[in-house]
This record gives C-alpha cells, structure tokens and sequence, in this order.
C-alpha cells in the first residue's frame, strides 16, 4: 500500500481486492464504458453523446498529479473511476 503514490488496496464485502491507481492512457476504453453508461442511461452529467476510447485518451492527457484521475481495479478490470477537473 502506498498513499504519496496513490497505490492502494483494501477488501471489502467479502470480494476481490479493490486497488486504488493513476489512470493509464490503457484505462481509456473502460472510463469510456463506465461514463457512457451514465451518459446514456442516466442525467448524472450534461453530456448527451457517448464518448470514445480516443477522447477519453486525450482527456486523460489533460490531467497531472494537483488533477489526477484514480481507477479503482479488481482482478474483474476496471470496476470505477474519478477524477478531479
């Protein structure tokens, strides 16, 4: 576990082990999956249009250690992501 890092693990609810990590321009396609579902689905952001693997890689370059975006990741992939703008 580190917190400077901002590696973390931890259980909980009797599943997998949860790791907290910086997103990787490889996570693209999964914060895509996650966010169009509420893009799609649901009226948690403004957005109306899905977004692809692509923009979210370039979004990705946009933020830096004071705007990180975490992944939290199973041995399942990504399960959850969040990010400061």
């Amino acid at each position: 576990m580190e917190y400077g890092g901002r590696t973390v693990e931890g259980r909980g609810l009797g599943v997998d082990t949860v790791r907290i990590r910086d997103a990787e321009a490889a996570d693209a396609a999964d914060i895509a999956r996650i966010y169009n579902h509420y893009v799609l689905e649901t009226t948690a952001t403004f957005d109306i249009e899905a977004k692809t693997a692509d923009e979210r890689t370039a979004w990705l370059a946009t933020h830096d250690a004071a705007h990180p975006v975490l992944v939290a990741e199973t041995s399942g992939g990504i399960r959850a992501w969040g990010c400061l703008t």
